[in-house]
Formats: C-alpha cells, structure tokens, sequence
C-alpha cells in the first residue's frame, strides 16, 4: 500500500515482490490515472495486480491527512469484503527517505520464501525518544477509547508490516472511527484541542500505528526485541556513528534491491 503525492515510484522497480503480489497506490494529490501508469511500466509482470485509487480530504476540510486516510482507507476496504493479505506493506511514495531499501528487500525477500512471520514491524531506520505529552495523551485516548499508561516509544514517518491476524484484531467500526478522527482532528488547537498541528493532524498518528496493531505503547527498538528474526534486529538511524550494518555485513549485499537495475545492466551488456 502506497500513500502517494508526488514523489517518483521508479524505486519499487528494483524488488522481486512474491507473484501473489497487489501495489496498491492511493493518490492523495490527484496525479491521475496516466501518471500512475507511467510510474508502474516498470513493475509490469512482477505483480499479480498494480491498482490505482484516488483518495481525497474529507468533503469541506482544510485539513492535509497524508498518508493516515490513504491507509486507513485501504484498511477499511479490506474489511468490507476485499480481504485482507496476510501481510501489507505500508509505504509512503518517498519512502527511500525514511527507510533502508536492503532492510524491506530482506522482509520482501522473506515474504516470498514464506518464512516470514512478523506481526507488526517498522521499516524506518529514525527512532523517536518515548514521549507523553498533553497532546500525545488526548490523541491516544481519542483513538482507543483508554487512558495512555506511561510514555509512547516508537519510529518515525509510518512505514511498517501488519499481518492479517493484526489488523482482523480491531473492527471495521474502530477503523472507521479512527478515519473520522484524523479526517474532523478534534486534537487540533484550532478545533478546540491540544495540539499544534496545524492543517497537518496525521502527524501525530506517527506515534500510535503500533499500539493499533497490537504493540505495547513504548514498543521496544528492533535491536531489543528478542521475538524477531536476528536479521530484523536493526538499528542505526542518521544520528547513529556507526556503520550501518545493512551495508557493511557481507551476507546482506544479497539484499540490496537492484533488479531493474541489474535487468537494464544485463540489457547494455548484450548490445
């Protein structure tokens, strides 16, 4: 699932997704049906289906939702009788900004060997310190109907993997109360609320996608969570020193993303 404005999608050219594959993108900046299919030629035959939706602000709001309605839209798409996938891929359209490529093309790659069985985890390699703020307390409370215990610790910008049993956890109604939510932003100060956000309340979403999909508030860092596969242990965000490992380690060099590109190399050889 991609939540699209602007940004070129020419990077999801590069993986091998499993052949059941569906890339739905949701275009929240009416790019249109012709730009869309410009930007997939490059997936045609790596996945079972490509699919455009159009998905705008709700009727009369000034508010810019991002990528929060355009997930939550899919979401409740599935739940109405489309299906949910036994795994979803929650993107934005620039995602190369926030998350480490080699790191999706190994979950990617998992996910097609069938070895994959992680309910909920968070691609962006920027972690933010655990925060509980005015704010963050009335977001929280407004979104699961319970009063936030101790502090929200999580990673930035809302790339992340859900399994089905994950999202089937919570109903269409709590989903669809969650859309209404973001799209109306009674948190924001000029609605009434508590928080600074301007005409962009998706923001604060950032910090609560994993207590939706069944994490505990201050979700342990990757490196720290001992359920996950030793190779999803990463960590190393821009303020990190130290090499990131997803470069360095010899075996992972087999999960840098390049089969558009290896493709176009293998093409000029030949001439």
């Amino acid at each position: 699932v991609i939540a699209r404005c602007s940004s070129p999608l020419q990077w999801l050219w590069e993986y091998d997704f499993p052949p059941k594959t569906q890339i739905l993108v949701y275009d929240k900046c009416s790019k249109g049906i012709d730009e869309f299919n410009e930007q997939m030629l490059g997936l045609k035959g790596y996945a079972a289906a490509v699919v455009y939706r159009p998905v705008g602000e709700a009727e009369g709001s000034t508010f810019m939702t991002g990528e929060c309605t355009a997930y939550l839209a899919h979401v409740l798409h599935a739940l109405s009788g489309e299906g949910v996938a036994d795994y979803t891929i929650f993107l934005h359209d620039d995602g190369p900004r926030h998350i480490r490529l080699a790191m999706l093309a190994l979950a990617v790659r998992s996910l097609s060997s069938g070895t994959y069985e992680v309910p909920f985890l968070h691609l962006t390699h920027e972690r933010y310190p655990s925060f509980r703020t005015p704010c963050l307390r009335e977001v929280y409370e407004r979104a699961l109907g319970e009063e936030l215990q101790g502090s929200l610790g999580t990673y930035c910008c809302s790339h992340f993997i859900v399994s089905r049993s994950r999202t089937e956890a919570r109903s269409h109604e709590f989903y669809q109360n969650l859309w209404q939510m973001v799209a109306e932003a009674p948190y924001a100060k000029t609605q009434g609320g508590g928080c600074q956000v301007a005409s962009k309340p998706c923001y604060v979403m950032e910090f609560l996608w994993h207590r939706i999909f069944g994490e505990p508030s201050e979700m342990p860092p990757r490196a720290e969570q001992g359920e996950l596969p030793v190779a999803f242990r990463y960590e190393g965000g821009r303020a990190s020193q130290l090499p990131s490992a997803l470069k360095v380690a010899p075996y992972t060099a087999f999960f840098q993303p390049g089969r558009y590109s290896s493709s176009l190399m293998r093409g000029q050889k030949k001439k």
